[in-house]
């Protein structure tokens, strides 16, 4: 059995080009299903000849190149991907360095900063008391600082 009104296709007919005859007019009356689709044509026929694209799509020539640089991009950080875990790994080793450094000779590094205050500074220009630092803090500092410049240096100059 159909579920359609037999009339239904008439009535979109109608309603979509405004002509209706006395029989249509005398069935829409009475049937539901022909008043919702003669409500709904109008609208379904404002919405197909809407054009939704307000920009025109691209030209295929500038699609493909665009894939093509996107696929030369994905093929450059694939190679790149080592470079970065090292880099990251290098600036870990340096971190950790410094960290390893300062926790090592913490009660140097300490007595060193107390050394600058105005009574410490006076005791140290008359001579009572000085600062005994080892040489190797002194070595560390001078490694990690080179370390660190290279790293740096290394990182804006690969940004270029």
């Amino acid at each position: 059995m159909n579920d359609h009104c037999r009339y239904e296709h008439d009535v979109m007919h109608a309603a979509r080009e405004s002509r209706w005859t006395e029989v249509l007019q005398g069935h829409l009356a009475s049937c539901e299903d022909c008043q919702a689709a003669a409500a709904v044509t109008g609208f379904m026929e404002n919405l197909s000849e809407d054009n939704a694209r307000v920009r025109p799509l691209p030209s295929a020539s500038a699609v493909w190149l665009k894939a093509q640089l996107l696929r030369d991009t994905l093929a450059a950080e694939r190679v790149a991907r080592p470079f970065t875990v090292f880099q990251w790994l290098a600036y870990f080793v340096v971190a950790s360095g410094w960290a390893g450094l300062m926790t090592w000779k913490w009660d140097v590094v300490r007595q060193w900063m107390l050394s600058f205050t105005p009574a410490h500074v006076i005791q140290s220009a008359s001579g009572l008391t000085a600062p005994s630092i080892p040489l190797a803090f002194y070595a560390g500092i001078v490694v990690l600082a080179s370390l660190t410049m290279f790293l740096a240096l290394h990182t804006i100059l690969a940004e270029e």
